[in-house]
């Protein structure tokens, strides 16, 4: 055999080679971003899954609070109607010691962001839209959340028991509660105007920031199923 015919034929193996690497690297590629897509299509299903029952939760939460503030907003209206219904009263009275809850489902995002999955989401600016979401919008309305339970329970609930002169048994038991001189006394007690009108003002802010947060989630959850069409 000559120079020629091995030096085809070195060029013919060595050719063979640089294919057979190649075509194992592109396999490889493409294997990688096989999976690395079927992880952001779950990652972003977990996500989406999460901010489904979020928005119903404040959903929820809205329907509450807007149903407190309409029995504030006739409490304070009827405050000297001695014709006033007694039900809504007694109601706007039992509402002012509760306080929102609301319980972020975040496992999912906390558990992709500390396993490093979160990188996975290619498209930038739903995951940029994930972050804040989590990170600003449910850290604030967690904190108005906080802020409404100690003001319940360390202001309004001990006021009402300790404090306040009217009794609790009282107002649930008798059926003429306007006419008590206690009910009279606690209207013109200035320590529970204060604390009703901070209560209704924090009440009404709340509500604002659950609608809010409710429409940046619903924006949340369209761009990721536009997301999930494109991919799956």
């Amino acid at each position: 055999m000559d120079l020629r015919n091995r030096l085809s034929e070195y060029l013919i193996e060595f050719i063979i080679i640089v294919l057979g690497i190649t075509l194992s690297f592109i396999l490889n590629e493409w294997r990688n971003n096989r999976d690395n897509r079927a992880a952001e299509i779950e990652a972003l299903q977990a996500i989406h899954a999460d901010l489904i029952a979020d928005s119903t939760t404040v959903g929820k939460e809205i329907k509450l609070s807007n149903s407190y503030e309409k029995y504030y907003g006739y409490f304070l209206q009827n405050i000297k109607n001695k014709n006033a219904k007694q039900d809504s009263i007694v109601q706007a009275l039992n509402v002012f010691g509760n306080y929102t809850t609301f319980e972020i489902r975040n496992v999912n995002f906390q558990q992709l962001q500390a396993t490093g999955q979160l990188r996975l989401i290619s498209n930038k600016k739903i995951l940029t839209q994930i972050v804040n979401l989590y990170a600003n919008e449910y850290e604030n309305i967690k904190e108005y959340v906080h802020i409404d339970r100690v003001m319940v329970l360390e202001q309004i609930l001990p006021f009402l028991i300790k404090e306040s002169n009217l009794s609790l048994y009282k107002l649930y038991a008798r059926k003429d509660i306007l006419k008590l001189k206690e009910y009279k006394n606690l209207l013109n007690d200035k320590a529970f105007q204060n604390l009703f009108l901070m209560n209704q003002v924090f009440k009404f802010q709340t509500i604002q920031r659950y609608v809010a947060l409710k429409k940046l989630i619903g924006e949340v959850i369209k761009a990721i199923e536009a997301e999930l069409n494109k991919l799956q």
